[in-house]
């Protein structure tokens, strides 16, 4: 039989910190949001590249902050239903002695 001991606490802890780490991913979504200084007949590629890449930061950006949260949600409800399992069979055991 194995033995599997579920640290209830952490994983609530690692939930809230998961939690903080991508509000703050959120708050700080303050890039550039356009290229200044250049001239659009002369400097298109550039403008163009650096539009390209904001756009690829911003999908890359939102991506981690879905699966931030995703895995702050998976650690805390993996947290809750192992504390919920182990006081239900304690309770169920403390009924047999």
């Amino acid at each position: 039989m194995a033995y599997v001991q579920y640290p209830y606490e952490q994983l609530a802890r690692l939930g809230a910190e998961l939690d903080a780490l991508n509000d703050g991913l959120k708050q700080d979504n303050h890039g550039a949001s356009t290229v200044e200084g250049l001239d659009g007949h002369d400097h298109a590629n550039v403008i163009a590249a650096v539009e390209g890449f904001q756009d690829e930061w911003k999908s890359s950006l939102l991506d981690l902050e879905t699966k931030i949260g995703e895995t702050g949600d998976l650690a805390r409800q993996i947290g809750q239903v192992a504390q919920q399992t182990d006081s239900e069979l304690a309770a169920k055991f403390r009924g047999h002695q």
